[in-house]
């Protein structure tokens, strides 16, 4: 396989949940989740997403009464911002 196509630095990519749901998957089937985040914290990166999509990721949680089963998904909808985000 050749490596992965990468984007310029500094620029913005428009990035589908559904990609998104399926990077993270992979990354924990492998187990490798621990392995990502410190790598992740060593490189100085810092994600950015907008209002508009936390607000809906709180909503879709609340309004399919996610929450009354599961702490983090509680935690999300009562934060300002998404728990254990960095910064």
């Amino acid at each position: 396989m050749e490596p992965p196509f990468l984007a310029e630095s500094g620029s913005r990519v428009v990035v589908g949940p559904q990609a998104i749901i399926e990077a993270v998957d992979v990354i924990r089937s492998a187990g490798r989740e621990k392995e990502f985040l410190e790598a992740y914290a060593a490189a100085g990166l810092r994600l950015e997403i907008p209002a508009e999509f936390v607000n809906f990721l709180k909503t879709f949680i609340f309004g399919r009464q996610l929450h009354k089963n599961n702490m983090m998904a509680a935690a999300v909808v009562k934060s300002m911002t998404c728990p254990k985000a960095d910064g």
